[in-house]
Formats: C-alpha cells, sequence, structure tokens
C-alpha cells in the first residue's frame, strides 16, 4: 500500500471534485486501456474534450469511492473513483485515481457504459 492510502480513502467527494477541477492539465494522465482509447477514437476527441468531460463531473455524477483497485495495473494502490454521466445521449463510465501527494488525475476508463 502506498504511504498515502490511508489519506486516499478518507477523501471526499467534494475534495475529489475540488482537486478533478483544479489540477493543472499536464498533471491529467489518460490510461491507455482498450476500451478508453476506442472511445477516444469512435469520437476524436482531444485531451484538451476529455478534461472538459471529467471537469464536468459533480455529485449528481457520482456512483461510488473511494474503492480499492479491483484490477491489477500500475499504481494498484490508489483507490478508484467511479462516475457515469450522460453526454451527447451516451451514458459514460469513467473511473478516475487521485494522486493527493503530487496532485495528478488518472482517467482510468471513460468509455460508454455497459449496465443496463
Amino acid at each position: 500500500m502506498s504511504d498515502n492510502y490511508e489519506k486516499d480513502m478518507a477523501l471526499t467527494l467534494q475534495e475529489a471534485l475540488s482537486i478533478i477541477n483544479s489540477v493543472e492539465e499536464n498533471k491529467i494522465e489518460i490510461s491507455t486501456y482498450e476500451k478508453t482509447v476506442s472511445f477516444i477514437l469512435q469520437y476524436q476527441l482531444k485531451k484538451e474534450e476529455v478534461i472538459e468531460i471529467i471537469r464536468s463531473l459533480d455529485e449528481t455524477h457520482y456512483i461510488r469511492g473511494p474503492l480499492p483497485d479491483d484490477k491489477p495495473t500500475r499504481n494498484r494502490n490508489k483507490p478508484v473513483w467511479i462516475f457515469k454521466k450522460n453526454w451527447d445521449g451516451i451514458i459514460l463510465y469513467i473511473k478516475i485515481k487521485i494522486f493527493i501527494t503530487n496532485r495528478k488525475v488518472l482517467i482510468v476508463s471513460i468509455h460508454e457504459d455497459e449496465t443496463e
């Protein structure tokens, strides 16, 4: 576990949204997860447009988090936040990791929601 795992797990929704909205664009990274890349390519989104979607999240889009990451990837020791948002008539599934210490955001997943 990371040194800050307890702090990561204690982050409130309001604090998480505040970090997402205030972190510098160069501190927002988009994963190369296949569904995320396919979604971005399909809609020809630029990084700035993905960031705009992420920055528009609010309490109404919140599903759950912070949760321990359930998939073995790098930075696995960071909890994830899950949101769903209607974007141009498409319900998006968005999974984010927030790094408190270095004020960084990793967009783990952003793609069409697959649940009914």
